[in-house]
């Protein structure tokens, strides 16, 4: 009987080491939930910074200005927006990797978020929440990308993408979204470490236009959401 209930509990170790990985890749999200997203006093050594890893002279031909810049949870973050404010491009620093942000909303929730990390799949997107990833280039191949997946959700809800008045708010609000769609349903929480180490690798370098060829993106919801707001 010992021995039995030994070999049981050893066989429960692979599955509170996998709940520890989740619970650790969920912590950081819940943490970012609470963090203070207000704008810094000094912003010009952050965009400094910023420009230091991205050319100034293409930051300036695509019409983009620098709006402000925070520090979230010790990171530098640095927000430009284009002259119609429907793209806010966020430039940030983790462990002294810079990442680069395209983000867009739309009505309903919808938004979308094209990263040069391939990191945005690790968690779980709230409803009306989606990215693309292209890991490796450089900054105009990514804004593009960014520019025909906001085509191509313009193309098929009928609704265009909405100046952003507070990317600080939106980023912030987007984060309590996240955190609460999966404390609704803690089952994918314990998919995180899937997420993490999958797939997250799957979907680097496959567009929003792929991802509804190929199966992963839900359409008809994201037109639904678009058109309550509508009515």
């Amino acid at each position: 009987m010992f021995e039995d209930f030994g070999f049981e509990y050893l066989l429960a170790i692979p599955f509170l080491l996998w709940v520890f990985i989740c619970i650790a890749g969920f912590v950081p999200a819940y943490m970012l939930s609470k963090a203070d997203f207000t704008i810094v006093d000094e912003p010009i050594p952050i965009f400094e910074r910023s420009l230091s890893v991205i050319d100034p002279f293409w930051i300036e031909s695509k019409g983009f200005k620098g709006e402000y810049a925070m520090r979230v949870m010790g990171i530098p973050i640095a927000v430009f927006t284009n002259p119609a404010q429907t793209v806010s491009m966020i430039v940030f620093f983790v462990a002294d990797q810079r990442v680069l942000d395209f983000y867009s909303s739309f009505p309903g929730n919808v938004s979308l978020t094209t990263s040069s990390t391939i990191d945005g799949p690790t968690l779980p997107y709230p409803v009306g929440g989606l990215s693309q990833s292209f890991p490796g280039s450089d900054p105009n191949e990514i804004y593009n990308q960014h520019l025909s997946g906001i085509e191509f959700i313009e193309k098929h809800t009928g609704v265009r993408a909405i100046p952003i008045k507070n990317v600080c708010e939106d980023m912030q609000s987007f984060s309590k979204r996240q955190v609460r769609y999966m404390l609704s349903r803690p089952w994918l929480i314990l998919t995180i470490g899937y997420r993490y180490f999958v797939l997250r690798h799957t979907r680097k370098n496959i567009t929003i236009n792929q991802q509804f060829n190929n199966g992963t993106l839900d359409l008809d919801h994201i037109i639904g959401l678009t058109r309550n707001v509508a009515q």
